[in-house]
């Protein structure tokens, strides 16, 4: 029962489902209708890069709506000039999908357990984000916002970032911290950076700094990460390919990220005449109109 569960909540109300024409469909209470969540995908396959030289574990805290904030854990992987990072939360649920289409009924509860254990919500920056500073290129793979085991996946040049300095000190997982500024594609960030760990890189695509960031917050409030976890131990650093690829660019990609907050109803409709419904908090059901929006905080604004 508790796979079942599990699995209805991963396949409905993270996210959309597939609609046909003059569908009529109680989507989920009031609150689901207030956000947007990547759905499922499945791991197709996987490269061993090398093994890391040295691995953080990141909380992200993120502004879901004005009332909601949602938390997952990301880990990022060094291993020479290419380093990865994952959304733990969404690759426990990349590894039941992959059991799900194996046709597998017996889901192992670990990984239910490793999901629920690694968020209450996905990152929805990325369910990977590989960084080859040979070619100077991050190469970043997202999940559908509507169609499970589907994804997209844009190339970027690494963004360079002008970071100023301050003479702020702190101490965060034991390592002493330097708090330095940035502008950044329309937001503002703080990030704290140690010279003791000296690797220019940090979570999501914030870098440039003389040292590894274990804390970074956007003025707004909307965006925190903080390191909770660092480790040496070499291990195996992998990259992961997902089936139903789109390779599209990263303005494509911001285009139809907007589009899944701003016009849910016509990307969720996909062209058809479709009735949708909402259930209320009374246990009353109205359909959803066609201005429906819902609260978009993008991490990038420019």
């Amino acid at each position: 029962m508790k796979i079942k569960l599990y699995l209805i909540l991963l396949l409905s109300l993270l996210g959309w489902c597939n609609i046909q024409a003059q569908d009529k469909i109680v989507f989920g209470d009031e609150s689901a209708f207030q956000r947007v969540s990547f759905m499922p995908c499945r791991i197709k396959d996987s490269l061993l890069i090398g093994n890391s030289n040295i691995s953080v574990k990141y909380r992200l805290t993120r502004k879901i709506n004005d009332n909601t904030y949602g938390w997952c854990f990301l880990k990022l992987t060094i291993s020479n000039s290419i380093s990865c990072q994952l959304d733990l939360h969404d690759y426990a649920n990349s590894l039941i999908m992959s059991d799900v289409y194996k046709g597998r009924n017996d889901i192992d509860e670990r990984l239910i357990e490793m999901g629920m254990n690694n968020g209450d919500a996905s990152s929805n920056l990325f369910l990977q984000i590989v960084r080859n500073d040979s070619l100077h290129t991050l190469q970043v793979s997202c999940s559908d916002m509507q169609i499970t085991d589907r994804t997209r996946m844009y190339e970027e040049p690494i963004p360079e970032m002008n970071w100023c300095v301050t003479n702020k000190i702190d101490s965060i997982c034991g390592y002493t911290c330097t708090l330095a500024t940035a502008q950044f594609r329309g937001r503002t960030w703080s990030g704290w950076f140690t010279t003791e760990i000296p690797v220019s890189l940090g979570p999501w695509k914030l870098s440039g700094l003389p040292g590894l960031i274990l804390k970074a917050a956007d003025e707004s409030g909307v965006y925190e990460f903080e390191c909770v976890e660092l480790s040496a131990e070499k291990v195996p650093v992998y990259v992961y390919d997902y089936p139903n690829k789109q390779i599209i660019s990263r303005r494509e990609y911001l285009k139809y990220e907007k589009n899944s907050y701003v016009h849910p109803y016509e990307l969720l409709a996909g062209g058809e005449n479709v009735v949708i419904w909402k259930k209320g908090t009374d246990g009353s059901v109205s359909e959803v109109k066609e201005s429906w929006v819902i609260p978009y905080n993008p991490i990038e604004l420019e």
